[in-house]
């Protein structure tokens, strides 16, 4: 897949840096950091309940990270005991403040002033993070300013969260900033924005004198870019090392779609690709035509596998050219991989087959979590056979029914069944998912007082059944998922033969995979040739074949004539492990926007970041609270549909809404369940150089509601982002 997100960065230091930090030094600075955290939150914890409820749990960082030599510095104990005293001074500051000014900050200069010494990061602590991927561009090409350069090209849209747990490399240039004075700049996109951050420095051991960054839109949210973006860039670079060309970037900034390599080369940097936005839809096809070749034991069409290969690539996977053995389950693991990573690098599909295999794969989710599990049965025995008929239980299930012949949904399923520990389901339908053309079924039907009986002859158990579960009437019946991959010996005999053991009235019925059905009837334990002298409705062979053309197993009884014993359970959720539907989630989300603070005006969108941590959890809330469900909505006045397009594109990225959900609400309005958590700092990010009138509300998870209007202070007084309160509730 083409390049989709670059990053570079432009070093212009007053005095030069090292190729590698201090050992001594940087042992130190990490175990001093990490004694520091510990204590932090060990006297957090002694703090009154209302106090401590209003204090971080987590100081701020902006250290460098890098290889650690233990025993370089000077020993732990030390190191411990002084962290303690600056735990204590800096909570005691910020509790004594009201707990209302912003936290704590822990960078070089202060770990080093803690421990006594001069700040000695080296290029090390920038490069080491991505290691070759990070290409050193020579002095000589850099042209608009800077000593060192370095760019990185990189597949997935959203490699490059520079922020929380991605901080290092800026964490870096905050570094050399107050260690060796100096002019520092990062370029990086993330989905379609670019944000451009500079670090500058007057001089070796003294803090930043600037410290921020700007971001913009490739795709403008409305017609005409604000004139104040480019101003704002040229203040931000206002005697600056690095001096960009800013005729250029004037240019781009009137153009339709800003170029990426363009807008890079105007900072000196080439090389940066070009975003190319992948044709999600087409890839997805790719992947369903390379799926159903492997699946089906036939080698895929070479541009297909080339196409689904390059998305793997990122994540150093690969699917064969070749299918694998059938019935090992091999090909349906690499499969459901290869579906994992791509909905990490692209928009899943809201409809159609994949988001119809996704519901299907959650079945178990949905047995597990009702009623529908105490009639679920569980394979005990060592030969299949026991496995084979809890598979075509669960397969009963599936929603919609036509997934049950999907080989990539009972891959999916499989996989869903080791996730939720239901163990013994995932070889059977995993060697299903490999083997669908070669699977027919089997069925025994015989008197419902002979069900237990039955189910301990074909080694299976329903432990969690209650008196009353089973279907009413006077037949029982099981139906067996019928191939030598899944199942050892002869099914159709084995069920004939118990049938004469117990000499009992019933049915053997058999429909191999090409369609060819055969029905033996017993009474009394003896073949007898038709239905009626066994006491049973006569089967319909037409009826058995469309079940396995359709590889339904609630249609067999049926089929049969011996009714639907094959029904559903109860799936009413009883845990809510998941919602019930897509539509509950919405309906609760536009909930929670009924009621909201009066919006309040602010000149930027620092007041995403100045409220909130770096990560921001929206579920698992401590204490009792229970899961939250956070919502964000985003309304863009007069928006562009290709622009607020791809805003929504970028909600869906990784460390966002990507295990949430986003949508339309209006032509000018997008909404989003923002799922388990996000990155303040990235939602500040994508919004860029969003137009005056944007306005953005977040309210549910564990924050107060929060909904502002981007304003424009020239012409409307804006009150600084700290002074903002979470006003009345009002409805909008």
């Amino acid at each position: 897949m083409d390049a989709m997100a670059s990053l570079a960065f432009l070093l212009a230091p007053a005095t030069p840096i090292p190729a590698e930090a201090d050992r001594a030094w940087f042992c130190d600075l990490k175990q001093w950091s990490s004694a520091l955290s510990g204590h932090w939150d060990s006297l957090r914890e002694r703090l009154p309940a209302e106090q401590r409820a209003r204090v971080p749990r987590r100081l701020r960082s902006r250290l460098p990270n890098g290889t650690m030599y233990f025993g370089s510095g000077s020993g732990q104990h030390g190191v411990s005991r002084n962290a303690c005293k600056w735990a204590k001074t800096l909570l005691d500051g910020y509790v004594g403040g009201g707990c209302s000014g912003p936290v704590p900050v822990v960078d070089t200069l202060v770990a080093s002033q803690a421990l006594g010494l001069t700040p000695a990061p080296g290029l090390d602590n920038l490069v080491q993070y991505r290691g070759d991927a990070l290409r050193a561009i020579p002095a000589g090409k850099l042209k608009r300013g800077g000593a060192l350069g370095y760019l990185c090209n990189a597949g997935s849209p959203w490699e490059f969260n520079v922020f929380a747990y991605g901080a290092s490399e800026r964490n870096a240039l905050h570094a050399f900033a107050e260690a060796y004075g100096g002019d520092y700049v990062m370029l990086v996109t993330w989905g379609e924005a670019l944000m451009i951050e500079r670090i500058a420095s007057p001089g070796p051991g003294m803090a930043p004198t600037v410290d921020a960054s700007w971001s913009v839109r490739l795709v403008p949210l409305v017609a005409g870019r604000d004139p104040g973006v480019l101003t704002r860039l040229r203040r931000l670079f206002d005697g600056a090392a690095v001096q960009p060309d800013f005729a250029t970037i004037e240019r781009e900034l009137g153009a339709p779609r800003i170029s990426v390599a363009g807008f890079f080369k105007a900072f000196g940097i080439a090389g940066a690709r070009e975003i190319q936005p992948p044709d999600a839809g087409a890839l997805w096809a790719q992947l369903d035509e390379v799926a159903a070749a492997l699946l089906a034991g036939e080698a895929p069409p070479k541009p297909a596998l080339a196409a689904v290969n390059a998305v793997l690539a990122e994540s150093g996977d690969k699917l064969p050219g070749k299918p694998a053995r059938p019935g090992k389950g091999a090909t349906a693991s690499a499969l459901v991989n290869a579906c994992h990573v791509f909905s990490e690098r692209l928009p899943e599909p809201t409809s159609g087959a994949w988001a119809e295999r996704k519901h299907a794969a959650d079945t178990v989710v949905r047995v597990e979590d009702s009623p529908a599990r105490r009639g679920m049965t569980f394979g005990r025995d060592a030969k299949g056979v026991g496995d084979s008929a809890a598979a075509a239980r669960m397969l009963a299930h599936i929603e919609p029914p036509p997934r049950a012949g999907d080989p990539m949904a009972l891959a999916l399923l499989s996989n869903q069944c080791e996730a939720w520990n239901w163990h013994g389901f995932v070889e059977p339908l995993a060697k299903l998912a490999e083997t669908l053309g070669q699977t027919g079924f089997t069925a025994i039907v015989a008197p419902s007082d002979e069900r237990s009986a039955m189910r301990e002859a074909f080694g299976l158990e329903a432990p969690e059944e209650r008196e009353g579960d089973a279907p009413a009437g006077p037949w029982a019946a099981e139906v067996f998922l019928d191939s030598p991959t899944l199942v050892k010996g002869d099914l159709g005999a084995a069920a004939a033969a118990w049938l004469r053991k117990r000499k009992c009235a019933g049915t053997v019925a058999r429909i191999t995979a090409d369609g060819d059905a055969s029905i033996t009837y017993f009474a009394g334990g003896r073949e007898v040739p038709h239905a009626a002298d066994a006491g049973l409705p006569q089967a319909d062979l037409d009826a058995l074949r469309d079940a396995r053309a359709a590889f339904n197993p609630r249609a067999v009884p049926i089929a049969l004539g011996v009714g639907d014993l094959f029904a559903p359970g109860d799936l009413t959720p009883s845990m809510q492990l998941l919602p019930a539907v897509e539509h509950a989630t919405r309906e609760a989300a536009s909930g929670l926007l009924t009621a909201l603070p009066a919006l309040t005006p602010v000149r930027d969108w620092r007041t995403l970041t100045d409220r909130f941590d770096g990560e921001l959890r929206l579920r698992g809330c401590d204490g009792a609270q229970g899961d939250a469900l956070l919502v964000l909505r985003i309304r863009v006045p007069h928006a562009e549909p290709a622009g607020l397009r791809s805003l929504r594109n970028d909600l869906t990225g990784r460390d966002l809404a990507d295990q949430g959900d986003v949508w339309w609400h209006r032509e000018d309005e997008l909404r989003a369940d923002m799922g388990d958590d996000y990155y303040p700092a990235l939602l500040q990010l994508i919004l860029g150089d969003a137009p005056p009138g944007t306005e953005l509300a977040l309210t549910g998870g564990r924050e107060p509601p929060l909904s502002v209007v981007l304003c424009d202070p020239s012409k409307v007084e804006v009150p600084p982002c700290d002074a903002i309160q979470v006003g009345e509730c009002a409805h909008t």
